[in-house]
């Protein structure tokens, strides 16, 4: 017979072995849930990717349109056409996943967010996820613990994510000289040996998620 387990206050919960991806524990693990910004782990993966891959490069500088600017939740305060290091806002959204910071570096990388969002579904899809974003944030989906286990454990495996994702704390330089302090709201990072992320998410409807 299997040990009951304590779940505190999780809807969902899902534990996996790293390298073999095997299921060790789960609840509730198919379940299409609210995960607020834990959503952007999606964008996230595609982004790093490309990023891994040579097809994105974080030397140069990006513009910000008005579009990344208006993102809502957290965020790196970039303004609408604001020219900032491409590196500056990388590590704003793996570190606090600055919506702002993730939509700029997506337009930059990709062209156009409508070309985005089809490799990013196309991607998903090759993981085996079933949760389908209608909008690049995810900023309304529902998505299973068993999908996000399996976006991050793609997530977990890019170098360019992990040169950020175990840095607590952190600042950005705007060209106007102004400096936004980055704090990264995992606190596994900091009291944890040995974890090297990955992302949080806090809503009313989601509660707290990571």
């Amino acid at each position: 017979d299997k040990m009951p387990i304590s779940l505190g206050s999780a809807s969902a919960l899902i534990v996996v072995a790293r390298g073999s991806h095997q299921v060790i524990l789960q609840h509730e693990a198919e379940s299409s849930l609210p995960a607020a910004g834990l959503t952007r782990i999606g964008p996230m993966l595609l982004l790093s990717e490309a990023i891994d891959k040579g097809e994105f490069s974080l030397e140069g500088n990006v513009t910000v349109s008005t579009n990344a600017a208006k993102v809502p939740g957290p965020t790196a305060f970039v303004e609408a056409n604001e020219v900032i290091s491409a590196d500056d806002l990388y590590k704003s959204a793996v570190m606090i996943s600055a919506g702002d910071a993730i939509y700029a570096l997506c337009e930059a990388a990709f062209g156009s967010m409508d070309v985005f969002l089809s490799k990013l579904n196309n991607r998903l899809k090759d993981l085996g996820v079933q949760a389908v974003y209608q909008d690049p944030m995810g900023s309304s989906l529902k998505i299973s613990v068993s999908d996000l286990a399996k976006i991050g454990c793609a997530l977990a495996e890019c170098a360019s994510f992990k040169r950020y994702s175990t840095t607590y704390m952190s600042e950005i330089i705007h060209s106007n000289g102004n400096r936004t302090e980055l704090v990264n709201p995992n606190r596994f990072i900091r009291e944890l040996v040995g974890c090297t992320g990955l992302m949080t998410g806090s809503s009313n409807d989601a509660g707290y998620c990571g």
